[in-house]
C-alpha cells in the first residue's frame, strides 16, 4: 500500500483585493480620527490609531492573505515595519508617542527583514551562477529572481530595472550575445533606429538640466526630486538602446529567436514556422492584435508566419500570443536563407 501525496496549497501571487480595501479603509478612518478634536483631547486616542495600523492591520493580512495561501508567517514582518512608516505619516507630530513603544517590537523585526533579504540574496546569486551559460543576462537575472519575491509581478519589475541598469552601466565593453552555432541578423543599423534612441537621451539629458535650474530657482528640494526621476529615465532609455544592439535575432539550430532588445522576446521552433518572406512584404493592420512588429518604424523586410500562436515575453512580465512577426532586418535574404538551411522552411 503506498502513501497517498502531499497536496500542498498553492501560494497566492496576486495581491487580496479584500485586503487592499480593507488596509486602504482603514487607514482613511485612522487619518481622519487623527485629525479629530476628539484626538487632540484624549492621548488613548492615538494610542489606538497606533495600535490599529501597526499590529491590527498586519493580522489582517495574515487572517485574509497569510493564512489562505498557506503562505511563510514571515511576510507579516514586512507589513508590520510598512504599518510603522504608515503610522508616522497618520499621526500628527505631537500624537507619536506610543510609535516609540512600538518600534522596540520593529527591532527584532527589522532584524528579521534584513536576514530575508540577505537569504534571497544569497540565493538570487546561486541561481545567476547556476542559470545556463549560454543565457544572455536578461534571463540569468530572471532566472536568478525567480521565486526571489512574494508576488511574481514585484520580481518581474525588479529583473527588468536591473537587467536595464546592466545595459546602461556595465555593458559598453561588451560584445552582442550569440550562442556558440548560432547565426545573428541585427535590426538597428539601417533603420536608424539606435540614432533616434540616441538622439532622444541626449535630448532627455539636456532637459534634465534646463529643468533642475529653471525648477531650483523656485524649489531646491522639488528640482533635486525631479532630477532624480529625469536622471532614471536616461539610464532606462541608455540601457533600452544598449539592448538592441546586443541582443540581435537568432537562428539556431531548433528554431528562431526574435528579440527586440529587452521588449520582446518570441522563441519560434522551426516546426511553428509555416512561412518566411524578405523584401516589401504586407504587415497586417496596427491593430492586430497577434503581430509583432521588431525594429521601430522603419519599413519590415522580412515575414513570420507562424501555424499556431506562440508566446512572445515582454517587459515588466507582459506577453502576449503572436502568430506573425515582421522584422525589419539589415540582411533579410540572408535570414530567410538561414532559416530554410536549418529549418526547410519554405522562404
Amino acid at each position: 500500500m503506498t502513501d497517498a501525496p502531499v497536496v500542498s496549497r498553492p501560494v497566492s501571487r496576486g495581491f487580496p483585493r479584500a485586503f487592499a480595501a480593507l488596509a486602504l479603509a482603514i487607514y482613511g478612518v485612522e487619518f481622519l480620527i487623527a485629525r479629530s478634536a476628539s484626538a487632540a483631547a484624549s492621548p488613548a486616542i492615538p494610542a489606538a490609531v497606533t495600535l490599529d495600523l501597526t499590529l491590527f492591520v498586519p493580522a489582517l493580512y495574515w487572517l485574509l492573505v497569510i493564512r489562505p495561501a498557506g503562505a511563510p508567517a514571515a511576510r507579516v514582518v514586512a507589513v508590520f515595519v510598512l504599518g510603522l512608516l504608515g503610522a508616522r505619516l497618520v499621526l500628527l507630530p505631537g500624537q507619536r508617542e506610543f510609535l516609540a513603544y512600538a518600534r522596540l517590537l520593529g527591532a527584532p523585526a527589522e532584524l528579521a527583514v534584513m536576514a530575508y533579504v540577505v537569504v534571497k540574496v544569497r540565493r538570487a546569486a546561486r541561481g545567476f551562477r547556476a542559470a545556463s551559460a549560454g543565457a544572455d543576462v536578461p534571463e540569468r537575472i530572471a532566472a536568478a529572481l525567480d521565486g526571489a519575491f512574494p508576488y511574481a509581478a514585484v520580481g518581474h519589475v525588479f529583473a527588468t530595472e536591473c537587467t536595464l541598469g546592466f545595459y546602461a552601466l556595465f555593458s559598453w565593453r561588451r560584445a552582442p550575445h550569440v550562442p556558440q552555432g548560432a547565426d545573428a541578423f541585427t535590426f538597428h543599423r539601417k533603420s536608424g533606429l539606435v540614432g533616434l534612441l540616441s538622439a532622444v537621451v541626449g535630448a532627455a539629458v539636456v532637459e534634465l538640466f534646463v529643468m533642475h535650474l529653471v525648477v531650483h530657482a523656485f524649489s531646491p528640494r522639488v528640482a533635486w526630486a525631479l532630477s532624480a526621476v529625469s536622471a532614471f529615465g536616461v539610464v532606462w532609455l541608455v540601457g533600452f538602446t544598449r539592448s538592441i544592439v546586443l541582443r540581435p535575432v537568432l537562428v539556431t539550430a531548433h528554431g528562431v529567436t526574435v528579440r527586440s532588445g529587452v521588449q520582446w522576446v518570441l522563441d519560434v521552433p522551426y516546426a511553428r514556422i509555416a512561412r518566411v518572406e524578405t523584401g516589401r512584404v504586407r504587415t497586417p493592420g496596427a491593430r492586430a492584435a497577434d503581430h509583432l512588429r521588431i525594429g521601430g518604424n522603419g519599413r519590415p523586410s522580412a515575414m513570420l508566419y507562424l501555424n499556431a500562436p506562440a508566446a512572445a515575453s515582454g517587459l515588466y512580465g507582459r506577453s502576449r500570443m503572436v502568430r506573425t512577426v515582421s522584422i525589419t532586418l539589415d540582411e533579410p535574404a540572408a535570414f530567410a536563407a538561414a532559416v530554410r538551411a536549418r529549418g526547410g522552411v519554405d522562404a
